[in-house]
């Protein structure tokens, strides 16, 4: 099972070592929780072996301050009896700001 994440505004990221990088650069900015608030889960089509999972996530500091917060949604395949997650689609809640001089 080859994951993949799909972020808004970024190349997918394929794999178990690239997707471990990225999460060492999300947490390395000061990413200490990611909280994922689940409204849906639910299999796909005939198939037992694939589920997918929707709803929010909140990127917060070590003190609780909200880095990002948006929608998710996961697709999950049953592999060898473990379920793992095989792509991570998110995006976005956050507004970009009005202005250059806020970046």
């Amino acid at each position: 099972c080859n994951a993949k994440i799909m972020g808004a505004g970024m190349d997918v990221i394929h794999g178990k070592e690239a997707i471990t990088d990225f999460l060492k650069v999300l947490f390395g900015m000061g990413v200490a929780r990611i909280d994922l608030d689940t409204k849906d889960i639910s299999t796909m089509g005939a198939s037992e072996d694939t589920l997918y999972e929707k709803g929010y996530y909140t990127l917060s500091d070590a003190k609780g301050g909200v880095f990002d917060y948006g929608k998710y949604i996961y697709l999950w395949k049953r592999v060898d009896g473990q379920w793992k997650i095989y792509v991570d689609i998110f995006n976005t809640n956050s507004s970009p700001p009005e202005s250059h001089d806020e970046l």
